[in-house]
């Protein structure tokens, strides 16, 4: 017999979480040699799957799970329940651990990938797949998406709806610049230099994003830095500092922080929606944007903008993978219950699955095969997204930063961005950020050890 939650990783960080919930060992056991499934059509099971998501992915997963309901043969009902946003997810979540009440399957955001592990209530989705005898594609996984959900060398969840930063361009005010839209900018300075250049010759703005640390990290990925030590926390050891003052980071920032100061780039604030208005309206030549707003641009332009793959300034670097992925949970679960949670995960991260979902809400797929299927049969922003996606290593520094910690991290560091684009000296408030964001990690590891 073995252990299915004696991951190194789980042991070294599993605890209570900053959230304050208490962790429950889950002493799971599992038999080892030939994967058996304990499923049978002969003894009907239902599944509690937790989620976030609306609109079109969320009319897809209804339609997803509807298709699985009807079809599988092993007697699986999975049961759909909204909780609303990520956030109102995330916080039932932690309340239903302390209560006792979680689901069998749950959604969550990238970002909370590492409070999901260091909770100690899921089971890792390489482990149960194996176990299980469940038909999952673990080879055929796109590298980057790999190993953003790989810590320790082991997949902790199924990587479902996967997204992108992404350059949209206003092809009439970069033709008024005297640009060539049909060659967009490539690195931060060649977008920075089309910015004011943009700006210089038509009034302008050259380009907009929302202040969120979001696009820090993302900066980071790009140049290849490491944004949290030791390792972005995808091995054994938690995450104890975080990375805000490398040269790469600092240098972008500095030419930000000019841009905005000479209204060569637009200040919406935090304010999401307020940049894709800006860039949608033409007030800005361009956006910064995650790839899970394409359907909503193309819906308000038409085929009228240029999409190009966010920059990258080093062979390490490329886009960190967001988007959200699901967690088989292990708390107080049946063999069962693990079992046909751990079955329509897999169908969700399946090549079938993966193209229904790219197709309707355009979170990109996480599997090689149907990003080679759908090259040459979808638009052409679509193939953009693809060919970033298919290009971006599979690296440490595209694994993004891995910490239960993050989120509040994030919330310290908006308040520093906002100081920057202000005015405030660069490597000062990123120097202020680190010792803030030490002391977060500190309190929180603490509370993970308890």
């Amino acid at each position: 017999m073995i252990h299915l939650t004696t991951t190194r990783t789980q042991k070294a960080r599993r605890g209570t979480t900053a959230a304050g919930f208490a962790v429950i060992a889950m002493g799971l056991t599992a038999c080892s040699g030939t994967p058996t499934t304990p499923l049978s059509a002969e003894a009907p099971i239902t599944v509690d799957f937790w989620h976030a998501s609306s609109g079109p992915a969320g009319e897809v997963l209804e339609q997803l799970t509807d298709d699985f309901n009807t079809n599988n043969e092993q007697g699986i009902t999975v049961n759909l329940v909204f909780q609303g946003s990520y956030s109102d997810l995330l916080a039932k979540f932690t309340n239903g651990v302390a209560s006792g009440d979680i689901p069998d399957l749950m959604q969550a955001s990238d970002i909370t990938s590492g409070f999901m592990l260091d909770s100690g209530v899921t089971v890792s989705a390489q482990k149960a797949i194996e176990q299980y005898g469940v038909d999952y594609d673990f080879a055929g996984l796109i590298d980057s998406v790999k190993s953003y959900y790989t810590v320790d060398g082991e997949l902790t969840s199924v990587p479902v709806m996967t997204s992108q930063p992404f350059l949209y361009v206003n092809p009439d005010l970069a033709s008024a610049a005297g640009f060539d839209p049909s060659t967009p900018p490539t690195t931060f300075d060649e977008v920075f230099d089309w910015a004011e250049t943009i700006h210089t010759t038509t009034g302008s703005p050259g380009l907009t994003f929302h202040l969120s640390p979001w696009w820090n990290e993302e900066f980071s990925a790009a140049a290849g830095v490491v944004y949290c030590t030791p390792g972005n926390g995808v091995g054994t050891e938690p995450v104890t500092s975080m990375n805000y003052t490398d040269p790469a980071q600092i240098a972008i920032w500095t030419r930000l922080q000019e841009l905005f100061a000479s209204g060569a780039a637009l200040n919406v604030g935090t304010d999401g929606n307020a940049s894709m208005s800006a860039f949608t309206s033409g007030t800005s030549a361009m956006l910064f944007g995650s790839s899970g707003t394409l359907g909503t641009i193309s819906d308000a332009l038409g085929d009228n903008f240029v999409s190009a793959p966010f920059p990258v300034e080093n062979s390490d670097g490329g886009a960190v993978p967001g988007g959200n992925s699901v967690w088989v949970m292990g708390q107080d679960k049946s063999d069962e219950q693990k079992a046909a949670a751990t079955e329509f995960a897999a169908f969700l991260g399946s090549a079938s699955s993966q193209e229904e979902i790219f197709r309707a809400s355009g979170y990109l797929p996480s599997q090689v095969t149907v990003q080679e299927a759908l090259a040459g049969d979808a638009t052409a922003p679509q193939e953009v997204l693809l060919e970033q996606l298919a290009a971006t290593p599979g690296t440490t520094a595209t694994a993004g930063c891995h910490t239960g910690a993050l989120t509040e991290t994030r919330t310290a560091l908006q308040a520093t961005m906002e100081q920057i684009v202000n005015g405030a000296d660069v490597t000062t408030a990123f120097e202020a950020a680190e010792s803030a964001a030490q002391e977060i990690l500190a309190t929180y590891n603490a509370r993970a050890a308890q």
